[in-house]
């Protein structure tokens, strides 16, 4: 290590920075695509498991698989150490992402003011939709509006109440329908299925 002097600080000069992605409106587009990449799959056991339609209880046709993660429901080996079905970090990346987007998009230039609000309302949608996931699993969650940071405080935030969560995910989701209100579905499907309206 001696001969290294200045070895480990490396600069990445093939990074794009946060001000450099909405200044486009592709990079812009890209961002909130990667804020509905959260979106948790309906196939996917742990992340949005629906009880007896996956071999999660004895209602189950294939209540005998062995050695998949949701055993452990059948088999009484679920506890506090069971990683599976804990979405508590992916959830709050989405969140603080869809915050990022939220807080930035009005930045592009290439974008119409009309284009803006709809893709911020989208990602408020989403937002809401994140902490829905949270609050069905854990109650109170923290509420957090404000994007996070590698030096972020995370001491000064604590649990809300789950009546304080269940407002705040209402508010959230009157404010995005406000801004979707039409189509109910998308036209353009091609380019743009699985978006809110």
């Amino acid at each position: 290590f001696t001969g290294c002097d200045g070895f480990l600080d490396v600069e990445l000069d093939n990074q794009i920075k946060l001000e450099e992605v909405f200044n486009k409106r592709s990079t812009t587009e890209q961002y909130l695509a990667q804020v509905y990449g959260f979106v948790p799959q309906t196939y996917n056991w742990h992340e949005n498991a629906v009880g007896a339609s996956v071999p999660m209880s004895d209602e189950a046709l294939f209540s005998w698989m062995s050695g998949l993660g949701y055993h452990s429901f059948l088999n009484g080996t679920w506890s506090v150490t069971t990683t599976s079905y804990a979405i508590w970090k992916n959830m709050y990346q989405a969140i603080n992402q869809a915050t990022v987007f939220m807080n930035h998009v009005d930045e592009c230039v290439e974008l119409t003011q009309k284009e803006k609000d709809i893709m911020k309302a989208e990602a408020r949608f989403l937002r809401a939709y994140y902490y829905f996931e949270l609050v069905k699993r854990y109650g109170g969650v923290p509420i957090i509006t404000e994007p996070l940071g590698l030096k972020s405080d995370l001491s000064t935030f604590s649990r809300d109440s789950l009546s304080a969560c269940i407002r705040f995910i209402v508010s959230e989701c009157d404010s995005a329908a406000a801004v979707l209100q039409a189509p109910d579905r998308m036209t353009d499907v091609a380019n743009n299925l699985g978006r809110a309206t």
